[in-house]
């Protein structure tokens, strides 16, 4: 528990940080919405863009932008928040193994008595910690901010708490890529290369399986399209949302340890 416990401590100032960071992006889009609020203009504008760019966007036929549920789809869950969640969650994973190789710390640790599978267990919770108190902060947040603006109108309050808790699972199993790269290699570059690749091919081809009319099993490869593929302030809470993500986490952070115990770590 101490491995655990001095992980988050640790970071306790930068996630204060990235705290502020995710309230004061909400704050800024929401001060907009009681201008953009029941604009028919703003539907016909978005009636003309193509499919692609409307998926990417979260932007579903039938549900207005000038809506609250059509607002915060497509200005904070759509591209926003998850990239900024993504951000913090690529930096944590990749540093908790990989960039304590690089900066001399982990020799140290693993030569005090702890076996390298505690400590790797231990971390790997603790990325997992640090996402999850973000992804509460988000929730909570967006319940408190919202209503400031008149933007919890008309939203289904289970949907809007399983997006953010979606929000937070696609954060999630991008930091498990990058913790088990970075246990791999031991470095935190390429696991903050690959973990980015990841992403953001997985964004560009909700795009490009829209634009090519794609089956929906093969919408399914990325795992934006299991958060976006609905407006989940309409149409309340859907599973797909968040659970696929997290089991996926699981198992992508179960295969650091194979990957992590025998190699040898590179001293300083």
């Amino acid at each position: 528990m101490t491995i655990l416990r001095r992980f988050v401590v640790d970071r306790w100032r930068a996630d204060a940080w990235w705290g502020l960071g995710i309230v004061a992006m909400i704050i800024v889009n929401m001060a907009f919405f009681p201008g953009i609020k029941g604009q028919a203009d703003l539907d016909k504008t978005i009636a003309d863009l193509p499919p692609a760019l409307k998926s990417m966007f979260g932007i579903e036929s039938g549900i207005s932008i000038g809506t609250a549920a059509g607002y915060i789809q497509a200005q904070v869950f759509s591209a926003l928040m998850p990239i900024l969640l993504l951000v913090l969650a690529i930096g944590v994973g990749s540093g908790a193994v990989g960039g304590s190789e690089e900066d001399g710390t982990l020799e140290f640790l693993l030569a005090q008595p702890v076996s390298r599978r505690r400590f790797l267990v231990f971390r790997g919770i603790g990325v997992m910690v640090v996402i999850v108190l973000h992804t509460i902060l988000l929730t909570v947040a967006m319940f408190v901010i919202c209503p400031l603006f008149g933007a919890l109108e008309g939203l289904d309050l289970g949907g809007l708490v399983v997006a953010c808790v979606g929000c937070g699972a696609l954060a999630m199993l991008h930091a498990m890529i990058a913790f088990t790269v970075g246990a791999w290699l031991g470095r935190r570059t390429p696991a903050i290369a690959i973990a980015s690749a990841v992403a953001a091919a997985g964004y560009i081809a909700v795009g490009l399986f829209s634009a090519i009319g794609a089956p929906e099993g093969l919408r399914f490869i990325s795992p934006w399209y299991w958060f976006l593929r609905e407006n989940l302030m309409v149409t309340g809470v859907d599973w797909i949302a968040f659970v696929p993500a997290l089991v996926l986490s699981a198992v992508v952070g179960a295969i650091a340890l194979p990957l992590f115990l025998p190699r040898d770590i590179r001293g300083h």
